[in-house]
Formats: structure tokens, C-alpha cells, sequence
């Protein structure tokens, strides 16, 4: 196990030169905690699941704004915290996949960041884990895609997860890897290259650590571990979290703190396996004919359930949960010693989630679809002083909201014309009047040859077009149809609402 830490020499020179405030009016200025969680969707105690143990992470929605209803940009790690720490939509990071720096590969190198404004005007800010993009479980311990700019101090840490990755089973063994573009618009993803060796017993092996790994960050793989928790990488995560609240407790501080479960593949205590049974475990519903009506482009994974059985569904439904628990479990440890530093009192917490995670919903594993569960994500702000605290807010928001909050709590000006908006208004009052539909996309095709695909919800109503429609469209009712199984977009009767959101889609083009 080991750390790796990364002092930003020019987020050094930033802060000194912006930060002009005075110790006294520094004491003054609240402290923000940022908590990404890598894959993590909403089945969580707080949202209602029965099942997933997430004790943790439900205090602190009964202590803070739990949003019901908050969707990512872009559903795929680096475009949505891309877009998350901007602040801008997909279109204008222009960053669709896994491998572009948004600073030296589009056209806006010189944005400043969330962290990075808060950075230059006098804040100490830090982070540990993944908060920019960088695989996962390949550059775990390495710094990927981070964005040196941002910190003054990134700390990587590496666990006995990377040491036991040739111990999983692999439900995905010899599939596509989805998270590799397609080969053409509109064809299922290639096969994701080369393929590991599989022992008779279940297990993957590789002889080759670098094939084996790129496959596992796509893969339905876990690994029931006999090694203790503070072995883990989010352990470390944790570890180095408290150390950098302990010793940055007398001066205002940014600490993003990124947890990679529930991230595949799922490589736990055994413990958290042991909380759920699998016969208690159970299989989402669909309709026989659920995919009758959906258009080919809305299925990122073409085989039901990548053919796997029942049993095989629920193991996978099982890791899932282990690793939410997990993790679960390290958020718990940020939170104690928030109160124990006697900080929580002056401290924004933001939970956040990249976006969501298809746990066999239409036959769909992963991310990387436009439906509910994958564009909606799990986000909890607990403000200090804010009477929406302990309460749930069913108003529609959207990732870009969390830039112009945390500057406006902070008492810092945003850059101009971000399309977020502060849920400030929503933090004092969850049931306040706010209109705003959210926008998710995705990609479809390959880096030369590709294809949108643009989802807009509303209170009611989720609306998709693939392709500006020429490769089909779907419209949702929620109020009458909540896990989106009947695709109203040909039904004449539904004509005008389909204009309408048409018109919101295409508002979402223009900001």
C-alpha cells in the first residue's frame, strides 16, 4: 500500500497570488468537504432501499438536504466531473469520454474550476481519492486525468484492492467492454480487446497486470476479501481525509474527498459480503416485452443481463451492495471527525454521486444510458444554518447546480454565465418554487464518428432523442409510469408534449 502526493506548484503560486485576506477574516469563512463516490447510484437507506446498510450516509440526510430528484450531466466518470468542476455542460467541455484533458485538448484551458476559485481567494484546498477522472481500478495510486491547477496538495492512495485484483470472479469474462466507444453508430460496443485467462474454478487470472486491469473497470467482478478494512484504498482515502481536516482546522479549507466503491470491480471485506444474503437479494422488474419500444441506440448493454443468470444477476446486485456498505462505512469515519474537530458547525458537506449505476433495469448493467437509473444520482448538502436541513427536496436539479451553491455559500463570485444555479433557495426551503428541467447526454459511436444522445426531465415528463431523433426518440411518463417501460413518443395522443420538451431540449443546445 502506499501513498502517492502531488503538490500543484501553480495552484501554489494562485493562491498566493489571490489570496489577499487577513487571518482574522479567513477564520470567518466556512470550510467546504466534498465527497465524490465513484458508480454509487441511489439505492441507499435514505432513498428508500430496505436492503443496502448505508447508516452513514442517512444521518447525514437527516441532518442535512437529501435532493430526490438530481441527475448528472453526462452519465460517465470524466465527462460529468468534468462538467461537475466546471461548471459547464458536456457540449462546451467537450469532453465525451475517458481519455481527453480538458485543459490541453479542448477549447477551454484557462476555466477556473470550483476548487480553483476557492483556491484564489484565500482557501487551503486539498483533496484525496478520485475527484478529476482517472481509471479505475488501472490508475489507482497514479494521478490520471487530475487537474494540478485545482489543488494545492492531491494525494492518491493505493490499497490491498490493486493487490488483489487477480483473485475476482468475473461475470464479464470474454464479453464487450462498455466503457470502450462503439465500433459504429448505432453497433454494440467492440470487444474491448485483449481477454484474460479464466481458471476453471471462476476465478480471473492474467498473466499480463495491465490487460486484466483495463478489463476489470468495466467488468461485473468482485472479490470476497479476507483482509481487514483499513487495508483498503478507501480506507486510506479516509485516513489521509482526517489527517488533512486535522491539520488544516485553523485556516478556511476545500477538501474534496473521492471514494472509489461502489466502482467494479467490487473488492471488499468479506464481512460486507456476509450482510446480504443472497437469497434475500432480488432481481429488479421488467416487463417480458420491456425493450419492445425502445429505441437500439437508449441500450448500452445489448444482451440482457450480458446472458448471465439469475443467480449470477443477484451475486453481482450482492458485491454492489457490499461495496456501498464499505464505503459507507469510510464516510461514517469523515463525518466523526468533522465533530470531533468541532468543525461541523462551520463546514458546507456536499455527497455526491458521478451518476447513476443500472443494476439489471431493462436488462442494463452500468452506466452509460439515458434512463432514470442511470442520469439520476444520489446528492445530500448538509449547510450549517439551514432551516431545509433533515428534510428531502423532490425539486429537479442537476450537477452544474453544485458550483454557483458552493460559491455562493462561501460568499465568493462564480464565473459569469455558468447554466447552474444555486440551490441556496432550495437548502432554506426544499418545497420552493423552481421550474428547471435537467439535462443528461450521452455518446454513441466512435471518437471520429459519433452520434448524441439528449435526455431532458422534468417534473413530470423524461423526454430522449438519439441522433436529433433520427434514431428514435422516447418520452416518460413519471407520474403514471416511473420506471419508464412504455415509450410514449409515437402515441399521437402525446404529440404536443413531445413538441414541447422538444423545445426544452433544444433550449439546453443554446446555454
Amino acid at each position: 500500500m502506499h501513498l502517492l502526493r502531488q503538490a500543484s506548484v501553480a495552484a501554489l503560486i494562485t493562491s498566493a497570488f489571490f489570496s489577499f485576506a487577513t487571518n482574522a477574516a479567513s477564520a470567518r469563512k466556512p470550510n467546504v468537504i466534498f465527497i465524490a463516490v465513484d458508480d454509487l447510484n441511489n439505492h441507499l437507506g435514505c432513498y428508500g432501499n430496505s436492503i443496502v446498510q448505508s447508516p452513514n450516509i442517512d444521518r447525514l440526510a437527516k441532518s442535512g438536504v437529501r435532493f430526490d430528484r438530481a441527475y448528472t450531466q453526462f452519465p460517465l466518470c470524466s465527462p460529468s466531473r468534468v462538467s461537475m468542476l466546471t461548471g459547464l455542460r458536456p457540449d462546451t467541455t467537450r469532453i465525451y469520454d475517458l481519455q481527453k484533458d480538458f485543459r490541453k485538448e479542448t477549447n477551454i484551458p484557462h476555466v477556473v474550476t470550483m476548487p480553483q476559485l476557492l483556491l484564489g481567494n484565500g482557501w487551503y484546498v486539498t483533496r484525496v481519492g478520485k475527484m478529476f477522472h482517472y481509471g479505475v481500478p488501472g490508475n489507482i495510486g497514479e494521478a490520471g486525468l487530475d487537474d494540478p491547477l485545482s489543488w494545492q496538495l492531491a494525494i492518491f492512495p493505493r490499497g490491498r484492492d490493486k493487490d488483489e485484483e487477480d483473485k475476482v470472479i468475473n461475470l464479464n469474462r470474454g464479453q464487450p467492454n462498455p466503457e470502450r466507444p462503439q465500433r459504429a453508430p448505432g453497433v454494440p460496443p467492440g470487444s474491448g480487446g485483449r481477454r484474460a485467462r479464466q481458471d476453471a474454478g471462476g476465478t480471473l487470472t492474467n498473466r499480463n497486470q495491465p490487460r486484466q486491469t483495463n478489463q476489470l473497470g468495466a467488468a461485473l467482478a468482485w472479490h470476497e476479501s479476507e483482509s481487514a478494512d483499513e487495508e483498503f484504498t478507501d480506507s486510506l482515502v479516509a485516513d489521509e481525509a482526517i489527517r488533512l481536516m486535522e491539520e488544516s482546522k485553523e485556516r478556511p479549507f476545500f477538501l474534496g474527498v473521492g471514494f472509489y466503491r461502489p466502482h467494479v470491480p467490487w473488492i471488499v471485506p468479506k464481512k460486507y459480503f456476509e450482510l446480504y444474503p443472497l437469497q434475500k437479494i432480488s432481481l429488479p422488474f421488467n416487463p417480458a416485452d420491456d425493450r419492445d419500444d425502445i429505441p437500439p441506440p437508449a441500450l448500452w448493454v445489448k444482451r440482457w443481463n450480458y446472458g448471465r443468470t439469475d443467480e449470477e444477476v443477484r451475486g453481482a446486485i450482492r458485491a454492489y451492495y457490499a461495496s456501498i456498505t464499505y464505503m459507507d462505512k469510510q464516510v461514517g469515519r469523515v463525518l466523526d471527525a468533522l465533530d470531533r474537530l468541532g468543525l461541523r458547525e462551520n463546514t458546507l458537506v456536499i455527497l455526491w454521486g458521478d451518476h447513476g449505476w443500472h443494476l439489471g433495469e431493462h436488462g442494463s448493467w452500468q452506466k452509460q444510458s439515458l434512463f432514470e437509473e442511470s442520469a439520476r444520482i444520489p446528492l445530500i448538502i448538509r449547510a450549517p444554518g439551514m432551516k431545509g436541513n433533515g428534510r428531502g427536496c423532490a425539486r429537479i436539479v442537476e450537477s452544474i447546480d453544485l458550483y454557483p451553491t458552493v460559491a455562493e455559500f462561501c460568499g465568493v463570485k462564480p464565473p459569469k454565465n455558468l447554466p447552474g444555479k444555486s440551490l441556496m433557495p432550495l437548502l432554506k426551503n426544499p418545497e420552493k418554487s423552481w421550474d428547471r428541467p435537467a439535462y443528461t447526454q450521452t455518446r454513441r459511436g466512435n471518437t471520429n464518428d459519433f452520434f448524441m444522445g439528449y435526455s431532458v426531465r422534468t417534473d413530470r415528463w423524461r423526454y430522449t432523442e438519439w441522433d436529433n431523433g433520427v434514431r428514435g426518440a422516447e418520452l416518460y411518463d413519471h407520474k403514471n409510469d416511473p420506471r419508464e417501460f412504455t415509450n410514449l413518443a409515437r402515441e399521437e395522443k402525446y404529440a404536443g408534449q413531445v413538441k414541447e420538451m422538444k423545445k426544452l431540449l433544444e433550449r439546453a443546445r443554446t446555454r
